[in-house]
C-alpha cells in the first residue's frame, strides 16, 4: 500500500513539485511513503483494517495496487480548532486503468474518521475497479479488432478440445 500525504489545507500538491518531499507514487510495488505526515492513530488504523487489506490482496491478484492519501484541512471553529481527515485511495491496473480515485472516509474528525474506517466496507470500490476494467476492455477491443478474432479463435479451440475430451472418455 503506498501511502502519500497529498493535501495539505486544501492546497493539493503535486507529488513531483519541490514543494513536497514524498517521492512520486509508483504502481510497481507496495511501500508507504512519508508515514510522518499521518495521524499514528490513523495510520495504526489503515494498517489493520481488514476491508483494506482484503482489497489489497484482490489488487494484488490482477496486478494492481493501492495507493492512500490522506489530506488534512485545519478549520478553526468557535467552539474548538479542530483538524479535519479524509483518506482517498486510487487503484491502478499498470498499463491500463490509471489512477481511479475514490474516497474511503469523507472529511471528518478524528473520532469520526476512524469510526468510518472501522465501517469501511470495499465490495463497492470492487465493482467500480471491476467496471472501469470492462470499460477499459471494450474501449481496447473495438481499437483492436484482432483481439475479438483471437478470443474468438480461443473459445472455438476450448470447445474443440472439450469435445475431444468427452469423446475419449465415451471410447476408454
Amino acid at each position: 500500500m503506498n501511502i502519500l500525504p497529498i493535501g495539505v489545507n486544501n492546497n493539493f500538491y503535486n507529488v513531483n513539485n519541490n514543494r513536497n518531499n514524498a517521492t512520486a507514487p509508483s504502481f510497481q510495488h507496495l511501500r508507504i511513503i512519508s508515514k510522518e505526515h499521518w495521524d499514528k492513530d490513523i495510520l495504526d488504523a489503515v494498517r489493520e483494517n481488514k476491508e483494506i487489506k482484503k482489497f489489497e490482496n484482490y489488487l494484488e491478484k490482477k496486478h494492481s495496487v493501492l495507493e492512500l492519501t490522506i489530506m488534512e484541512d485545519f478549520i478553526p471553529n468557535k467552539v474548538a480548532n479542530e483538524t479535519l481527515f479524509s483518506i482517498m485511495g486510487t487503484f491502478a491496473r499498470k498499463f491500463k486503468i490509471m489512477g481511479i480515485n475514490q474516497e474511503i472516509t469523507p472529511m471528518a474528525s478524528k473520532n469520526q474518521t476512524l469510526s468510518n474506517l472501522r465501517q469501511f466496507k470495499c465490495d463497492e470500490l470492487i465493482k467500480t475497479f471491476e467496471r472501469e476494467e470492462a470499460k477499459y476492455n471494450k474501449q481496447y477491443k473495438l481499437l483492436h479488432p484482432e483481439h475479438q478474432m483471437r478470443d474468438v479463435l480461443l473459445r472455438i479451440r476450448d470447445e474443440q478440445k472439450s469435445l475431444l475430451d468427452a469423446i475419449l472418455d465415451f471410447f476408454f
